[in-house]
């Protein structure tokens, strides 16, 4: 269980009910920058990585306890919380492995390696 008096310290390292830690986002947010460059090898890299980095989320989102009573909302938005989350993590894995396929399969001149 995490420390109720240092919860901003804790987002950084562990995440909270909600986020994952400050580190996996910015990895994915160096990632999706990465994504944005020209070059396909960079690309299939973003996107593998997001790829990685959504079965992250959907693990850790899945191994969240089951305690929605020791939580400050109520049930329903705990529940639609958690659902919005692991469909996040679902979309961000399904979409990195669309465009890593679609970078390696661009052999067009701005595409190359």
């Amino acid at each position: 269980m995490g420390d109720p008096d240092d919860v901003s310290g804790e987002w950084v390292t562990r995440g909270t009910l909600f986020t994952p830690p400050l580190a996996l986002l910015l990895v994915q947010a160096a990632l999706t920058a990465l994504a944005l460059v020209r070059r396909r090898v960079w690309q299939i890299v973003a996107a593998v990585g997001l790829a990685l980095l959504g079965v992250v989320y959907l693990v850790a989102g899945l191994a969240e306890p089951l305690d929605p009573a020791a939580s400050d909302p109520n049930v329903l938005v705990y529940w639609l919380l958690r659902l919005v989350g692991l469909l996040g993590a679902a979309a961000l894995v399904v979409t990195g492995l669309a465009a890593s396929l679609a970078a390696w399969r661009d052999r067009g001149p701005e595409g190359g390696a």
